[in-house]
């Protein structure tokens, strides 16, 4: 993860088959020890589980995802984009100008 400024998560084929993946794991990890935003939409926050990086955050997703992300000890919320620190995560792609807005101005915040 060197040099790299933010980790977007995005719905792409075949995420849940990389979603237990160490590689996976790996990527994020070392994101949020360097304090890196993370942006994540869809289904994205399902691969912060197996980082431990939900625990104690406020976040959102797809809504078949809830009970995963309450399971592993996020506080899930139903919203177009849920900022906790540099976390930020939004539910579906109709939300996506709500979630660019809010890295946006996380980025901006960061320059």
């Amino acid at each position: 993860m060197i040099g790299v400024g933010v980790a977007v998560l995005t719905v792409a084929v075949g995420l849940v088959l990389f979603a237990l993946r160490d590689s996976i794991v790996f990527f994020h990890t070392p994101s949020d020890l360097a304090d890196k935003p993370i942006a994540a939409i869809c289904h994205g926050p399902w691969t912060l589980i197996n980082a431990d990086l939900v625990r104690d955050r406020r976040l959102t997703s797809w809504p078949s995802l809830r009970k995963d992300l309450e399971n592993a000890g996020a506080h899930w919320q139903d919203a177009a984009v849920v900022r906790d620190g540099r976390l930020i995560t939004s539910r579906n792609p109709g939300d996506i100008p709500a979630f660019t807005g809010a890295l946006i101005e996380l980025l901006g915040a960061t320059a």
